[in-house]
């Protein structure tokens, strides 16, 4: 993989800043890893102990189930390669004190269980975003309720309450792409500094898209990518 690319939305795309800053050849080390259900503090760890072993090694704290690679191959050292980095919805914009409050208030707002994939679609505001949410639901004998663990998502953004990730921001190197949905929850403010931060920042608004831009505008986003990718690629 000559030059890796790193996309996130959202928390993954707060991931992607954590591991863009702390491993530039983070992405060809892992290759193919799925989402760990950890916070920002126990992800760094986590990046530490792959830059030490090729294994991980999981904390006594680290809250199961995560999924980590195993036996995950070393980075050639002498290689110099680069890599792309692509937030959508995402920045290093801190503290929010209110944010965990916020999630567990919208999670405790859902109307479990629901009683079919119609009614959990409307809920989510429909169209696109409203299905896709629908389709992440579990089937249990009493209707469709959330896969997910209400307490360790609310967890999850803990230290976003703490503080905020500029110091992390600043030490990317990369290329990077910043998406923003007009009607999402990112300030023009934040993705106007990251990129005065890091001069190698493209930012890009889409039309009509909210928080989930890639199920409001999925068209859009696929161009804006494109587009970065290509413009890197020729240069």
């Amino acid at each position: 993989m000559d030059r890796p690319v790193l996309v996130g939305q959202s928390f993954g795309g707060l991931t992607d800043l954590l591991a863009a800053a702390a491993h530039p050849d983070l992405a060809e080390a892992l290759g193919p890893v799925r989402p760990i259900f950890a916070g920002p503090r126990r992800l760094a760890r986590h990046l530490a102990a792959l830059s030490e072993s090729s294994k991980y090694v999981p904390y006594e704290d680290d809250p199961p189930p995560c999924d980590v690679p195993h036996q995950t191959p070393r980075a050639d050292p002498r290689r110099s390669t680069g890599q792309d980095l692509v937030l959508v919805e995402a920045g290093p914009r801190g503290p929010d004190p209110e944010l965990p409050a916020k999630i567990g208030a919208w999670l405790d707002s859902w109307p479990v269980p629901f009683a079919s994939a119609d009614a959990a679609t409307e809920f989510f505001g429909g169209g696109p975003a409203g299905r896709a949410w629908a389709a992440g639901l579990a089937e249990h004998p009493d209707g469709l309720r959330p896969r997910v663990d209400r307490d360790v998502m609310v967890a999850c953004v803990a230290e976003n309450a703490e503080r905020s990730f500029w110091a992390e921001w600043d030490r990317v190197r990369c290329p990077a792409l910043v998406v923003r949905g007009d009607a999402g929850w990112m300030p023009d403010t934040e993705a106007d500094e990251m990129r005065v931060r890091h001069p190698g920042t493209e930012v890009r608004v889409v039309p009509t898209a909210g928080h989930d831009v890639h199920l409001d505008q999925p068209r859009a986003l696929h161009d804006a990518i494109t587009e970065f990718l290509g413009q890197r690629n020729a240069g």
